[in-house]
């Protein structure tokens, strides 16, 4: 309901096309005859010219894609993603994968980022999940000239991945926390399925440390 002011009265408007009748003292403190309009009209601005009160209706709005989430998507292996129509943000998080145990002792994990980055519709994307062992455990995703958007640096032996300091959210790997013990996965906003946290081996069991993971929101 909207109200404006006029000679002391209060104007009511309602969801309306049409408004019939003309402006007076009394029509004003009675209030006006309306027809019901549809949600997809709304009265925006009220003109008065006079005695004369004219309504000027608000554009219907756009459809397709709007405010909100819209949707979700996870990679549990690298993969490509194509970006939606009319989507020109995503909502990343994701875990390195953590390194598997070596002579000098259990392996370090994952690090861990979570940040909105900057799309092209219909661009495809490359998306790198991080596997566990010595090499290639780090996560991150690519645009299509094969620039890195984001990362999150996988363990590599007894120290922690490296955190992509630009993230809006960024944390490295935990270290391996004793000899024996691997570096512990990071809790974020998310939890991974179990076995996908980038967490680092352990020397007693597992001796792998576990791959990393991508969810996308949009």
């Amino acid at each position: 309901m909207q109200h404006s002011r006029l000679n002391r009265a209060t104007l009511q408007v309602a969801d309306t096309t049409e408004i019939c009748g003309r402006v007076t003292a009394k029509s004003v403190k009675r209030g006006f005859c309306a027809k019901k309009q549809s949600d997809l009209s709304r009265i925006c601005a009220l003109a008065i010219f006079g005695s004369v009160v004219s309504l000027a209706p608000m554009p219907a709005r756009a459809q397709g894609l709007s405010g909100g989430l819209n949707g979700v998507k996870e990679f549990t292996l690298s993969g490509s993603f194509v970006v939606p129509a009319g989507i020109t943000h995503l909502l990343v998080e994701m875990w390195g994968g953590g390194s598997d145990v070596v002579p000098a002792g259990a392996g370090g994990g994952g690090a861990y980022a979570r940040s909105v980055i900057t799309v092209i519709p219909g661009a495809t994307l490359t998306v790198k999940v991080g596997s566990h062992g010595f090499t290639n455990t780090m996560s991150a995703i690519f645009d299509a000239a094969g620039s890195n958007l984001i990362f999150a640096g996988g363990g590599v032996q007894v120290n922690g991945g490296t955190a992509d300091t630009r993230a809006m959210i960024h944390h490295p790997g935990n270290p391996a926390s004793s000899v024996t013990a691997g570096g512990a996965a990071y809790r974020g906003n998310s939890n991974p399925p179990i076995g996908f946290d980038g967490a680092g081996g352990s020397v007693a069991s597992p001796p792998t440390g576990n791959p990393g993971y991508v969810l996308l929101l949009w």
